[in-house]
């Protein structure tokens, strides 16, 4: 069989920022191939303005969503915007746009390789697993995950979201590649799998490329009077019952609201794919109209608008890995002394709990709004040595060989 590709756009739509200039790439080689959705809500959380988006959707020669009792083809797919979520979703339900369809087990048997991130086979939600274990499968993590042991002794790695992660037995695992954007996810993938068998490459982050990060600035409608206007930039995301709680969420961006009021900054809003827009729109618009302070929410990719702030900030985000090589200064507003001990934490040098990103000094950060406010006057004052010490801290732990992808091609091709 010649090559047959499906990608799986799971657990979220992130992930196709991740792949997408390999897929590219593959396509320029007039290989056909498809993508299968497993969330409802992902086919409603593409944005009109995002340019990897709507390339995307270009992009793909098939769509396909698994609805848990079968495989379904999308007969139309359309970019839908963040006021008209609400109405796609009725469309969606209510009007005919699937053909009929297949269960997985045979619908996959049109395919002889996946691309995905292979926590699908980790989670293993859908017991799925097993059945696309002869095919031949590539993986990428769908965020920049820094996997940590406190110590080498420990019987297991954690993540942010305090997801412990055990050896699986899983030495049936065979046929996958993974590539890995540092040493530490090639020892997590290691230890998790304790497979020999399973291939592991060290890649950059094909996102970051110059050409492709030029490809989306180019493509991104940064329009005026909009963006006239010097501004800081919130990447926005879900409250979190573990370390960003709906009242601390309210509270951070109330603090945000009043340090743009003072520093006279228009801000400038962007929403996490997964995030409750609706109610979060209603919230931000009710405390930034309390204020007096001009806003904008984008759909615009963050790249884009990143790279026109004055400062960006995030609750958290792994966008900040890629900032930092885009030269972009980024404050990490998130508070975690008083929250309860998790495996998660790291001290930084000053004794404060934080998470790998800003314990790694990929991003600079604040943990109230005192330091806060101390971090924005740095970074005005001295923007060249805010951005030289997080720049500089990601080239010492990515690689920035963007050639790389030639080799990926060939690997996937093959």
């Amino acid at each position: 069989m010649k090559n047959r590709i499906i990608f799986f756009c799971y657990p979220g739509i992130g992930i196709l920022e991740q792949w997408l200039p390999i897929i590219t790439q593959l396509k320029k080689k007039k290989i056909k191939i498809d993508i299968l959705f497993f969330n409802f809500d992902h086919l409603c959380q593409f944005e009109k303005d995002n340019f990897t988006h709507v390339e995307a959707l270009k992009i793909f020669d098939n769509f396909f969503y698994d609805t848990g009792d079968k495989i379904v083809q999308l007969k139309s797919f359309r970019i839908n915007s963040l006021n008209n979520n609400y109405l796609s979703k009725l469309l969606f339900k209510f009007k005919s746009i699937f053909t009929s369809g297949l269960k997985f087990k045979i619908f996959i048997m049109n395919y002889n390789k996946i691309l995905y991130d292979t926590y699908f086979d980790l989670v293993d939600r859908f017991n799925y697993s097993s059945l696309i274990n002869d095919k031949i499968k590539f993986s990428i993590h769908h965020g920049v995950a820094l996997f940590n042991r406190k110590n080498k002794n420990e019987k297991f790695f954690w993540r942010v979201n305090d997801t412990i992660y055990y050896p699986k037995n899983r030495k049936d695992i065979k046929n996958l590649t993974v590539f890995n954007y540092t040493a530490d996810e090639i020892n997590f993938w290691k230890f998790i799998y304790i497979n020999k068998k399973i291939k592991n490459f060290k890649i950059p982050i094909f996102k970051n490329d110059d050409l492709w990060v030029k490809k989306i600035l180019k493509n991104s409608k940064i329009s005026k009077p909009k963006f006239d206007k010097k501004y800081f930039f919130l990447l926005s995301r879900p409250a979190n019952d573990k370390y960003l709680s709906l009242d601390q969420k309210k509270n951070l961006f109330i603090d945000l609201v009043e340090i743009c009021k003072d520093f006279k900054m228009k801000l400038v809003i962007k929403f996490h794919p997964k995030e409750n827009k609706k109610y979060w729109s209603n919230f931000y618009l009710h405390i930034l109209k309390k204020f007096n302070v001009d806003h904008e929410f984008s759909e615009i990719h963050s790249f884009a608008v990143a790279k026109h702030s004055e400062i960006t900030f995030s609750f958290f985000s792994e966008l900040v890995v890629s900032l930092a090589y885009l030269k972009v200064p980024v404050i990490e507003y998130l508070p975690l002394q008083n929250k309860k001990e998790s495996n998660s934490f790291l001290l930084d040098k000053n004794n404060n709990n934080v998470f790998a990103y800003r314990y790694s000094n990929l991003t600079h950060g604040a943990s109230d709004k005192q330091s806060l406010k101390m971090q924005i006057h740095k970074i005005i004052n001295n923007r060249k040595l805010a951005i030289k010490t997080t720049y500089d801290k990601y080239n010492s732990l990515f690689s920035t060989d963007f050639l790389k992808i030639s080799k990926v091609i060939e690997l996937i091709k093959k």
